[in-house]
């Protein structure tokens, strides 16, 4: 058993690492990287709190890895790469000590090729950190039952904190959560006392943990933005049957699509089966969707990628089984898993033209293959600023603007001392300092977002533009003359 988990982990991380740079910088990743450098730059200013009242915790992760001796993009994705094992062993120590599956393959071939966390993590945003927080809250929550001990509460508390710290789509755990000790304090009377014990500990060390963010005075400015894309209560009871059944399409066509739909009929299928075997899973899965579904105005994949290994785990109960008919299906469904997944690690511009059938998960995915959000152009640019930078030092203007192309140019050109990077609004207050610079010589370029000039169309000639592959837009460096 433990060589097949090991065997399971070095397929895990070859996979992910040998596809690590193939997608480009995300328009999200530049952002999270360039708010952590500064923060840790400048550590108490207003970036303390990080950007529109979030948490702070992505940031710091983040900008801590533009520290480090690789290439900023690998060096974050690294960080998701390690919080992905997290993942794996929490749900496999599960489905093996808890749930006592027996054949481990169909489970670990689902973790480790299925699309769906197979996308996140190799991209350094927050969703694969959150994803092993709540696995890692649930094998907690396994091991709390029957006992609650006061320990494992605390420890429970404490993962979930640190959760809320990258990102509040953690605190979903807390609404199967309360379900969990509702029906546990009605079913073990002799245990009561412990579960309210547990309880008390749960919170207190949450709200302990994130007491000092609460307090922030930037936060409590700015908390709102926090909830912006949660219904009201007024709203709720109003019936928005329309905004409802769009969340349920989404919901359905993401798992659907991301998931590949076999291994939604296999989990289907395995609470069909047998329910009270794995009533935990089920439960950590179903309630936070029904949130979701009821509560938020509109949904995306990085709502449901928390509970995405929850579906494989219950999948993969269905999938353990021995009869010659089941078993022509598990391989028929892993098969399609690591097709999907070998074509989203290596060819993610060939998945994106394959699901183009499924418009919602076209439109979701279309983010990091298109467009500006999508990182096609942006290292070849600073690339090519790179080398022009050994021949003579350089300032680099970019609009004021965030994401990609501007801040995936500070992150790519954070380490070379021979370039400054600096908002296009500074370039006529540095050619009146031009005696002055700090760079002996140095030339001046513009990266822009296609055609997108800051103002400064007269002032430049295109030196090389790099196109995006599936849509007409392109990067462009541009030298400034005058």
């Amino acid at each position: 058993m433990y060589r097949v988990v090991f065997l399971g982990v070095l397929l895990f991380l070859l996979l992910r690492l040998l596809s690590l740079a193939i997608l480009p910088i995300f328009n999200d990743e530049s952002i999270y990287m360039v708010w952590g450098g500064r923060l840790l730059e400048d550590w108490g200013a207003k970036t303390f709190i990080s950007i529109d009242g979030k948490q702070i915790g992505t940031p710091i992760i983040y900008g801590f890895t533009q520290y480090l001796p690789f290439d900023p993009l690998i060096s974050g994705r690294l960080i998701n790469v390690l919080f992905s094992l997290i993942t794996y062993f929490a749900i496999v120590t599960i489905y093996i000590k808890y749930l006592k599956g027996k054949n481990l393959f169909p489970l670990i071939l689902l973790l480790t090729f299925n699309p769906y966390v197979l996308l996140y993590d190799r991209l350094a945003i927050p969703d694969s950190i959150i994803t092993a927080l709540y696995s890692l809250a649930l094998l907690v929550v396994f091991r709390l039952r029957g006992k609650f001990q006061i320990w494992d509460s605390i420890i429970l508390g404490a993962i979930i904190a640190i959760g809320w710290y990258v990102k509040s789509t953690i605190l979903l755990f807390f609404m199967p959560l309360v379900f969990f000790y509702v029906f546990s304090f009605i079913k073990e009377k002799e245990l009561r006392k412990q579960i309210v014990l547990s309880i008390v500990a749960v919170f207190l060390a949450f709200y302990v943990i994130i007491l000092p963010h609460l307090e922030h005075p930037l936060y409590k400015k700015m908390q709102g933005r926090d909830i912006k894309r949660i219904l009201s209560i007024s709203e709720v009871m109003a019936f928005p049957i329309k905004n409802w059944l769009t969340n349920a399409k989404q919901i359905v066509m993401l798992i659907l699509g991301y998931g590949t739909p076999l291994v939604f009929i296999s989990m289907i299928f395995a609470i069909k089966r047998s329910l009270r075997e794995f009533v935990l899973p089920v439960l950590f899965l179903i309630i936070p969707i029904f949130f979701e579904l009821f509560f938020l105005n509109y949904i995306d994949a990085r709502y449901l990628i928390v509970v995405s290994p929850l579906i494989l785990l219950i999948a993969a109960l269905y999938l353990d089984t021995s009869t010659l008919n089941k078993k022509v299906f598990s391989y028929i469904t892993i098969g399609v898993v690591l097709i999907s997944g070998v074509l989203i690690a290596f060819f993610p511009l060939k998945y994106y033209q394959a699901i183009q059938f499924i418009p919602v998960m076209k439109n979701d995915f279309s983010q990091y293959v298109t467009g500006w959000t999508s990182g096609y152009g942006v290292k070849e640019a600073t690339d090519w600023l790179w080398n022009k930078s050994r021949e003579r030092p350089m300032f680099v203007f970019i609009r004021d603007d965030s994401g990609n192309p501007e801040e995936g140019t500070v992150v790519y050109m954070r380490k070379n001392e021979r370039v400054i990077v600096l908002p296009v609004g500074m370039l006529d207050e540095l050619y009146k300092n031009k005696d002055r610079l700090i760079l002996r010589d140095p030339r001046f370029y513009f990266v822009s977002r296609g055609t997108q000039m800051g103002g400064i169309e007269s002032k430049v000639k295109l030196a090389v533009k790099f196109p995006k592959p599936l849509d007409p837009e392109y990067v462009g460096v541009y030298e400034i003359v005058r």
